[in-house]
């Protein structure tokens, strides 16, 4: 490793030369990928890029991978249902059963990722963003008992 970042081969004196022309990428997991094997997959050793430039490696920041960070992290506000029939312990089955989302402060959200030191950002959002976004489901679960009801009609 001495030799790669110091001996120059290919680096020498840890490109301290080039210091404001670029920066060192390395390999960072993403905590949220629920594959380990994924998340573990990048096995490249810290290199040097030039600043403008988008490294030719797998996974490397650029602006599709900052558009998913970054609408991964976009957290949609809970909502409160309301049924109808009002109490939860009239619910019946066969019999209908209105749901719907209360009228409240429903606004968009966004969010941005960038990378300081290069022109590289996106940002994901309910707005308009110019382009479609990635399919997604945000939902919210609400536990409901639900009695059936038996009659014998002669």
């Amino acid at each position: 490793m001495w030799r790669h970042y110091d001996g120059g081969n290919p680096y020498e004196d840890f490109n301290s030369e080039e210091a404001g022309n670029g920066m060192w990428w390395g390999a960072v997991q993403n905590p949220n990928e629920p594959d380990i094997l994924a998340r573990g997959s990048c096995s490249n050793i810290p290199f040097w890029v030039e600043t403008g430039e988008v490294p030719d490696v797998e996974g490397a920041l650029s602006p599709l991978i900052l558009a998913e960070l970054a609408y991964e992290r976009i957290r949609v506000p809970e909502t409160n249902i309301t049924l109808s029939p009002e109490r939860e312990d009239r619910q019946v089955v066969n019999l209908p059963t209105w749901i719907w989302a209360d009228t409240g402060d429903f606004s968009p959200v966004a969010v941005t990722a960038s990378l300081d030191g290069w022109d590289i950002w996106a940002t994901e959002g309910s707005g308009d963003t110019g382009d479609t976004l990635p399919t997604a489901v945000f939902d919210t679960t609400h536990d409901i008992e639900v009695m059936e009801v038996q009659a014998v009609v002669r």
